[in-house]
């Protein structure tokens, strides 16, 4: 019983650590942890498991993220929007894009309005405007329409494909417009040669 005791506290007490090197990014640290874990016995947590994978993602360490991760049988959501936002942050959109319908095709869990944006950025960033369209359409199927980073998201892709009509239709239905909605309206129609439009957003 006293060593069961003792095995929780001390994941719980790594758990705690790795929340602390994921906000801060340090890979370094997490990397002296992971290998504390690993002399402790305790890796047959799958919460700490699912903690590390999560936080090597968040330091944008591609192997090590990738390789924990592919061993947990039920990944939560928080470490599947990890891992898909770190394969964008790193240049790798095909790979977010490839996690993105390995998560829907699990049937296990559902996205969030965490997982669009990023997912949204993959199809901009690859250039897959019809992919992204369909994408868009399944946020107002799932409520998340009009959550304010999807709406910005959906603005970048669009724009960037040279989508004017659809950016400017996105932009018009915000309930809230950021700074960033504004800046990515205006310089995406300066963007695609329409000055005038610019300054008309511009002078709203």
């Amino acid at each position: 019983m006293k060593k069961g005791m003792m095995f929780a506290t001390t994941a719980a007490q790594c758990e705690s650590l790795l929340g602390k090197f994921s906000a801060s990014q340090s890979h370094s640290e997490t990397k002296r942890l992971h290998a504390l874990i690993l002399t402790l016995g305790i890796f047959s947590s799958s919460n700490l498991c699912s903690k590390l994978a999560t936080t090597y993602a968040q330091c944008h360490h591609a192997s090590y993220a990738s390789h924990l991760f592919d061993k947990l049988s039920q990944p939560c959501l928080f470490s599947w929007n990890a891992m898909m936002r770190m394969y964008v942050q790193i240049g790798r959109p095909f790979d977010a894009l490839n996690l993105f319908v390995e998560m829907l095709g699990s049937g296990r869990t559902l996205p969030d309005k965490f997982t669009y944006p990023v997912v949204i950025k993959a199809c901009g960033d690859l250039s897959l405007i019809d992919v992204g369209v369909g994408i868009h359409g399944q946020t107002f199927k799932f409520g998340y329409d009009s959550d304010t980073f999807v709406q910005n998201t959906s603005l970048a892709m669009y724009m960037n494909a040279g989508e004017k009509e659809a950016a400017q239709l996105v932009f018009d239905l915000m309930l809230e417009r950021t700074v960033i909605s504004w800046n990515t309206m205006i310089n995406g129609y300066f963007w695609n040669n329409c000055v005038e439009d610019a300054v008309k957003v511009y002078g709203r």
